[in-house]
């Protein structure tokens, strides 16, 4: 019968073995879990911060002629920034067309000019961090 008894029940020590073993595996799945809606929730702001700067490139010439300048604002109060910046387009060097032989006609004047608009939007991101986004796009603008 002592031998009986003794084959029933887990010891004090099993007990106490188990539940380590439990509050490992628990802090181990915290930390994964906490890890991944952190991420979820910088790839939401990087989503939103996308989405404000492609509406204010969307919207250039809408009502106004683009012009050279800068222009800067705020959306959902302080948390997003965003600044634009408008300035004519200079081609670099090598996309530079040589230029005409003598027998062939001068390039026609469209009456248009190439302007290149670029968007920044920051935001301020975790322990303090500052994130920054930059979207840049060229239009076509009245020329002189």
């Amino acid at each position: 019968m002592t031998n009986l008894s003794r084959a029933r029940g887990f010891s004090l020590l099993e007990v106490l073995v188990a539940f380590a073993f439990l509050a490992l595996v628990g802090t181990a799945l915290y930390r994964v879990f906490s890890g991944a809606l952190q991420n979820a929730a910088a790839a939401e702001e990087h989503s939103r911060a996308v989405l404000i700067g492609e509406s204010r490139l969307a919207g250039l010439g809408m009502g106004k002629v683009l012009s050279a300048g800068t222009e800067s604002g705020e959306v959902e109060g302080d948390k997003f920034r965003w600044t634009i910046e408008i300035r004519p387009y200079i081609a670099p060097p090598s996309e530079i067309a040589p230029p005409p032989s003598a027998s062939s006609a001068p390039a026609p004047n469209l009456g248009a000019k190439l302007i290149e608009a670029q968007v920044t939007v920051s935001w301020p991101g975790p322990r303090g961090t500052s994130q920054q986004l930059t979207l840049t796009t060229l239009r076509l603008a009245p020329g002189e």
